[in-house]
C-alpha cells in the first residue's frame, strides 16, 4: 500500500495533534532525532539510505514499488543472476592480480 505524500507542515501538525514529540517518534522508529529534523526541514532530500527510510516512514515520500527488478538484490544475488558464483568472481580477481606485472 502506498501512502500519499504529506507536506512537512502536515506532519508537524499530526505530531501536535497526537501529542507526540519528534524525538519520541524518532526513538520509537530507531532513527536519530537529528536525522528526522533534517528530513522535516528539507536539509536532506531523502534519496537513499537512512534519509530515504525516514522520509518514507514520515510520509514525505511514497513507498517505492516492490516490483522493480533488481532493486533489492545483494551483490551475491546479482552474481547468481548473471550466472557467476561468488567463488568464480574470487577466482577472476586472483587471475587479474596474477597477470599484473611485478613492480
Amino acid at each position: 500500500m502506498t501512502h500519499s505524500k504529506l507536506l512537512p507542515t502536515q506532519i508537524r501538525a499530526a505530531f501536535v495533534a497526537e501529542g507526540m514529540t519528534i524525538t519520541t517518534w524518532a526513538e520509537i522508529h530507531g532513527f536519530r532525532r537529528e536525522d528526522v529534523y533534517a528530513a522535516l526541514s528539507g536539509r536532506t532530500r531523502g534519496t537513499r539510505g537512512k534519509a530515504h527510510q525516514i522520509a518514507v516512514a514520515l510520509g514525505l515520500k511514497s513507498k517505492p514499488p516492490g516490483n522493480v527488478p533488481g532493486l533489492k538484490k545483494s551483490a551475491h544475488e546479482v552474481r547468481i543472476a548473471e550466472g557467476q558464483s561468488s567463488s568464480e568472481s574470487d577466482n577472476d580477481n586472483s587471475i587479474k592480480e596474477d597477470s599484473m606485472p611485478a613492480s
